[in-house]
């Protein structure tokens, strides 16, 4: 082999390690970053009613003489009732974003709940704290879950391969078939003759291993194909 060749590939080598070191830093960093978004995002949401619970918690206590106990058990139902119930809301969110027949009734009956319980907290807060505004708080907290909710929207319409119509309205959007890989159809294949098989037996069973059948699921279930109900697999587009 000339030295010339042997410059080549030594070059190449190094170009493909670098290129693919790049790569894996940038998903991870990625990655961090759109994982982080969401967490901050929670995190505002818990984080926005904190003042309430503590308030009502020293209200109650002073002003209408309530035990400790009963105190703390109202300013937690407080800090949580909200968070709690937008996360179940967002769980249907997620269904309509997959299945939007199935899951429009208990999405919009999640949507009442949720306001319906944000009135009422931000009721009594109005009743009992002497700020008025601070009534408000639980706004932000709706607010950081819209955000939440828009950008797993985001990601679905991504995942599809939703994109806009060139030279059309805008506004409009056309949608490209979304078809499965081979690891994909392997595991659709699994899940349509054994749809309650964990995902444990479901990698010994094809020899994969764990991770990889956990992926290729998520994957599926972010084109729509398929919905985990927590019993199994259900399989929406063959």
């Amino acid at each position: 082999m000339s030295q010339e060749k042997i410059e080549r590939t030594i070059y190449q080598s190094v170009e493909y390690h670098y290129d693919q070191s790049l790569g894996l830093i940038t998903h991870f960093v990625t990655k961090l970053a759109d994982e982080a978004v969401e967490m901050t995002a929670r995190g505002v949401a818990l984080a926005a009613p904190l003042p309430n619970a503590i308030s009502m918690y020293n209200i109650t206590q002073h002003d209408l003489a309530w035990s400790w106990v009963a105190s703390f058990a109202f300013s937690l139902a407080l800090e949580v009732v909200v968070f709690l119930l937008v996360e179940i809301a967002l769980m249907q969110w997620d269904g309509y974003l997959t299945n939007p027949a199935r899951y429009r009734a208990p999405f919009i009956g999640m949507i009442v709940t949720v306001m319906v319980a944000v009135a009422v907290v931000m009721g009594f807060v109005y009743w009992l704290e002497p700020h008025k505004i601070m009534a408000l708080l639980p706004v932000i907290s709706l607010c950081s879950f819209v955000g939440i909710g828009l950008k797993r929207w985001h990601e679905q319409n991504v995942a599809r391969g939703v994109k806009p119509v060139k030279g059309g309205k805008q506004g409009k959007v056309a949608k490209t078939e979304s078809k499965p890989d081979s690891h994909e159809r392997i595991i659709l294949n699994h899940y349509m003759i054994h749809p309650l098989d964990t995902q444990r037996v479901a990698a010994e069973s094809l020899g994969m291993n764990q991770a990889k059948v956990n992926r290729t699921l998520k994957q599926l279930e972010s084109k729509g194909m398929i919905h985990r109900n927590g019993n199994g697999v259900e399989i929406l587009h063959k």
